[in-house]
């Protein structure tokens, strides 16, 4: 097959067809954009012609495939640049997340479709208020609990790669939406399996402390339930193995921050505040070690084999090493 060959000038009618052409066609022109714009000169073009409005247009109003293919262009956009320089003001990427989320809908779970815009959910979630962004682009699904349940069914449904993103983006919203979270985890037996399981396998340690910190909300909200979801598993005394085996190693989880109490004036931004760069780190993130000991102690409460394994564990030996640690390093 010949590669087709297009320069960065070939673009602008393309954005600008794709911005005015009915839906249909204007589709047909992104499958196309998807596709050039995984050269960077191409992609800085289109960024100056505003590719993302007819991106925007696509995810709001197209069908699965146009949506499909949109949420493929944003993922190529967002590998040249920074989330500021792609989506402007809060709220473009609130849309954005938001059209993102309920694109799952109606995406097949195996497909790199569902990579794509997964993908770009979590980068965005990792983004950090700025220049360009007031509020960090994970808030938009604080706000909206309803989009949380195409996140929960691929963690419940979907292969191991779309797990580890869903529980990075679930885990910073344990904080804000703590009810209706683990009502949607608990509803689904399969999504508790799932984040036993990868706190016990993952080679990941912000996948394991994501996890841990996803089935630690669901079992302060509903202990029995997820206990006896736990065990029906077979993952109950493993994972009780595993979440001793991470308090003892008390591994900081650095690049995934995850919020056990939100900040409530985020919402209040004065407009002064609107230009600055906000550099200020999460108001409280979780040490993988204290994320495991507080479900080991939901665990232990609710059966007394679960205390027997914690025992043989060693899990006895953790909790006055863990306290001498903070003495010496308060921070």
């Amino acid at each position: 097959m010949a590669k087709i060959s297009c320069s960065a000038a070939d673009v602008k009618p393309l954005i600008k067809l794709a911005k005015t052409s009915l839906i249909g066609a204007a589709e047909t022109v992104v499958a196309a954009l998807a596709n050039l714009l995984s050269d960077s000169h191409i992609v800085a073009e289109a960024l100056a012609e505003d590719v993302v409005s007819a991106l925007k247009r696509v995810l709001g109003d197209g069908t699965s495939e146009g949506k499909k293919n949109a949420s493929r262009a944003l993922h190529q956009l967002l590998k040249h640049f920074p989330v500021g320089d792609v989506l402007i003001g809060n709220s473009q990427c609130r849309f954005t997340v938001l059209a993102l989320v309920d694109s799952l809908n109606t995406m097949d779970m195996d497909t790199t479709n569902v990579a794509d815009a997964l993908e770009v959910v979590a980068l965005l979630s990792r983004t950090k208020k700025g220049v360009n962004l007031t509020y960090p682009p994970w808030s938009a699904l604080a706000e909206a609990p309803s989009s949380l349940e195409p996140l929960v069914q691929c963690l419940a449904e979907g292969p191991p790669p779309l797990q580890d993103k869903s529980i990075e983006i679930l885990s910073r919203l344990c904080g804000e939406q703590p009810v209706v979270l683990s009502d949607l985890l608990i509803a689904s037996s399969k999504s508790i399996g799932s984040l036993a399981n990868k706190i016990i396998n993952s080679v990941s340690v912000e996948v394991r402390v994501g996890g841990a910190a996803l089935l630690m909300c669901t079992a302060k909200e509903h202990k029995q339930q997820s206990v006896d979801a736990l065990d029906q598993s077979g993952y109950l005394k493993p994972l009780i193995e595993a979440l001793v085996d991470m308090a003892k190693r008390n591994t900081r989880c650095t690049s995934l921050e995850i919020e056990v109490r939100a900040p409530r004036d985020f919402i209040e931004r004065t407009a002064f505040q609107e230009g600055e760069v906000f550099d200020i780190p999460d108001p409280a993130t979780v040490l993988g070690g204290i994320v495991a000991l507080c479900l080991l102690s939901i665990l232990s409460s609710c059966l007394s084999k679960n205390r027997i394994t914690v025992m043989e564990a060693g899990g006895l030996e953790v909790l006055p090493n863990k306290l001498a640690s903070y003495v010496s390093n308060p921070q």
